[in-house]
């Protein structure tokens, strides 16, 4: 491309082994060519490159009632480095020197100097971007010789000189009590300043990244490297590459199959853009064994696209990005390989990195993400049977029931979670099955870690898949008999009921954003507590009713009974034979005057 331009003036670039370099066409003594870095246009920079030094920051602090300057890097901690600073009266670090002329000693006149302690920090522009990577400043304040320490942590948001000021004053007052250090902010950048004057009134061990990121922001410095005339020219390629901020080294990533599983990164050369996608298994990984694991994975995907194993190297550490707050040495990092054969040439971007698992091993999170999940009581890894007519399973997602029919017959656990995820894909049902890795039960989870909810398991195959049996199982719920009749019962529902069931079990208030979320899920469920109260407590009335009402007929019958037990036989019997002789002589009275009656009848007739 370059000797296509250059032809028509009398000049042709040249490799000499892998650096740049330009020539006439023309031969002999007379011919000459120069180049000037500063004169070149806007490619001498991607052609050459550029050198980059950072200059490291200055920490500053009270030492013996000294001001003490120790040169710091970019994340804060000492370098081996000597701050060159005057000391004389002009240069800034002694007050003026001021030549007062003896006078006679009088009560209403005198001398004394007026210094205050104060912190000023370097240049500050606007807007003020405060996230977690420079909320937190520290400081100890020192008044009469009594030490308080001073750590405040600003609300992310973006500020003003004004609403920063007003934020920072209100922290370090509600820490340290009003009228002790005043704020000042604006454009020569943050100043804190004791309000007393005097050597006992002073700062020190100040500290945290917003002292560091802008109080104490490092200066870049750029410089050119200069070509000599009739020498090749040198320029260094860095390695094209991507760094994550999730800290993987000091904590154990979590792979559940079918949650956060799958992770894909963009390798792009000359515009083509190649996506590579893995599978990670299942399991447990410091950060050596995720690392090694990335790696077999990337390989065999390479390889399988047409491209060289190796060629995408998985690292943790060993670049600094140059990125303020970043992480880069405890982080995931993906790179291009510098000896392994590129599949072309031209410009290679890495980037483009998604998929289930990039919050857990490559972005940085509060917290831990956890989708909402419903777990089993069974364990399932010494595999389960699914019985004939026992085959159909349904999931209540946000609401809406998604249902899945099983083949019968005997499964192993992967064979199982298998069969569900295939099931559930077909549905297009948002969730995924595993097994939990701690207690071998089947969880079910949303595959986003949004705000949803997972309500119940039911249909025919729930028992052998999420329940352990044990004697009798009554499909419903537990009936308590009322009464001698039948049916007459009442049923008790069975209820399960946890911070993870009623989704309080992952609260966070870090932020605003956070917190008027957890208030509404906090109210979501004291609205199912209030719920299921309301279905207990109705359900105690009628217990209490029943209760009463048999206490009542118990009461009854056993008056009755206690009657029957007391009654006096002798008297009873005396009675009776009473009423049967009244009874027989009531008969024959009525037997005579029938008879009377027929006897009149025959005379007449």
């Amino acid at each position: 491309m370059l000797n296509g331009k250059l032809g028509t003036v009398g000049a042709e670039a040249y490799l000499s082994g892998d650096r740049l370099g330009f020539r006439t066409l023309a031969k002999g003594s007379g011919e000459s060519i120069m180049m000037e870095y500063s004169a070149g246009g806007s490619s001498m920079k991607a052609i050459y490159g550029t050198t980059t030094t950072m200059i490291p920051g200055v920490k500053a602090e009270w030492v013996n009632n000294q001001l003490k300057l120790t040169a710091v890097d970019i994340y804060g901690n000492p370098m081996n480095k000597v701050v060159s600073v005057s000391s004389a009266s002009s240069g800034g670090l002694q007050p003026p020197t001021v030549e007062v002329d003896p006078i006679a000693t009088r009560a209403e006149s005198g001398y004394h100097s007026r210094i205050y302690s104060a912190v000023d920090g370097v240049n500050l522009g606007t807007p003020i971007v405060i996230d977690q990577w420079n909320n937190e400043l520290k400081f100890t304040y020192t008044e009469n010789g009594i030490a308080t320490d001073v750590p405040i942590t600003l609300d992310d948001n973006t500020y003003t000189y004004d609403s920063l000021k007003k934020a920072l004053q209100d922290k370090i007052d509600a820490k340290l009590g009003s009228g002790k250090v005043q704020v000042e902010v604006n454009g020569n950048g943050v100043v804190l300043s004791a309000t007393k004057y005097g050597s006992e009134y002073k700062f020190g061990n100040l500290s945290g990244d917003f002292y560091q990121n802008v109080m104490c922001q490092c200066t870049e410095k750029k410089s050119q490297q200069n070509i000599v005339a009739d020498a090749d020219g040198y320029q260094t390629v860095d390695k094209p590459y991507i760094v994550g901020r999730k800290d993987i080294k000091s904590q154990i990533t979590e792979i559940n199959k079918g949650v956060n599983d799958e992770l894909s990164l963009d390798l792009t050369w000359d515009g083509n853009v190649h996506t590579i996608r893995v599978t990670i298994d299942q399991g447990r990984y410091n950060s050596d064994m995720l690392k090694a694991h990335l790696q077999e994975k990337i390989d065999k995907e390479l390889v399988s696209m047409g491209m060289n194993a190796g060629l995408i190297q998985v690292g943790v550490g060993g670049i600094s990005s140059g990125v303020a707050g970043g992480n880069d040495q405890k982080a995931l990092n993906f790179s291009l390989a510098a000896d392994i054969p590129s599949p072309g040439s031209g410009d290679f971007i890495i980037d483009g990195i998604s998929g289930s698992a990039a919050f857990d091993v490559f972005y940085q999170t509060d917290g831990k993400m956890v989708p909402a999940y419903i777990m089993g009581t069974k364990d399932v890894t010494n595999g389960v049977t699914v019985k004939p007519g026992e085959t159909e399973l349904s999931v209540c997602v946000d609401g809406k029931v998604y249902s899945i029919e099983l083949e019968e017959g005997p499964y192993t656990a992967d064979e199982i979670i298998d069969a569900m995820n295939e099931r559930f894909k077909g549905v297009h049902a948002p969730i995924a099955a595993y097994v939990d890795i701690d207690t071998g039960r089947i969880k079910i989870s949303h595959k986003m870690p949004d705000a949803h909810e997972i309500s119940w398991v039911s249909g025919s195959a729930k028992d052998e898949l999420f329940f352990v049996e044990s004697g009798d199982f009554e499909e419903t719920d537990r009936r308590i008999q009322l009464s001698d009749e039948n049916p007459d019962y009442i049923g008790l529902m069975r209820s399960e009921f946890s911070t993870s069931l009623i989704g309080i079990n992952s609260l966070c208030i870090t932020k605003i954003k956070y917190a008027t979320k957890a208030v509404d899920r906090l109210a979501g469920a004291l609205e199912k507590v209030s719920t299921l109260r309301s279905i207990f407590g109705s359900t105690q009335n009628r217990l209490e009713h029943s209760i009463n009402n048999n206490r009542n007929t118990s009461e009854n019958l056993q008056s009755a009974e206690s009657a029957i037990r007391d009654t006096d036989m002798a008297k009873e019997m005396v009675r009776q034979s009473s009423l049967h002789i009244l009874q027989q002589a009531g008969m024959s009275m009525l037997s005579q005057a029938n008879q009377t009656n027929q006897g009149v009848m025959e005379l007449l007739g």
